[in-house]
């Protein structure tokens, strides 16, 4: 088990083991988010989708927000698909110490955003969700 699993294991109390190309989700059971890990090298991403893009009306705001991380709580707002709206968040290696303040900003960040885009909290991004 590698120090991230390790520490998302025991920080969010669902088992979490990477798969060979260092990806796993969850259902972040308190705020029904599908929340996506992709680790390489040491450096972990959190990733989820908050909304869908449904005209081009949205897309000053969410660029507004990604302006020095002022609304996205150091997270970064992207369109995956030219549609789904997705809130990342980058840790560097050895930065495991950080994840429990790090993974409730982005929590934080997410339920903000998808609540504003008008999302459902099982709006998923194609993750597994396998586990609650």
């Amino acid at each position: 088990m590698t120090e991230w699993e390790e520490a998302i294991s025991r920080l969010t109390g669902v088992a979490v083991v990477f798969d060979d190309n260092g990806l796993d989700s969850i259902v972040d059971a308190p705020s029904a988010l599908t929340i996506g890990f992709h680790c390489q090298a040491g450096e972990l991403t959190i990733y989820s989708q908050v909304g869908v893009l449904d005209d081009d009306s949205r897309l000053r705001s969410l660029l507004a927000a990604n302006c020095f991380w002022r609304e996205t709580g150091g997270a970064t707002l992207s369109l995956f698909d030219e549609r789904r709206i997705v809130l990342a968040r980058w840790l560097a290696a050895g930065s495991v110490s950080d994840l429990a303040v790090r993974y409730a900003d982005f929590i934080a960040a997410a339920r903000r955003w998808q609540a504003d885009l008008g999302a459902t909290p099982s709006a998923g991004f194609g993750f597994t969700g396998r586990r609650a």
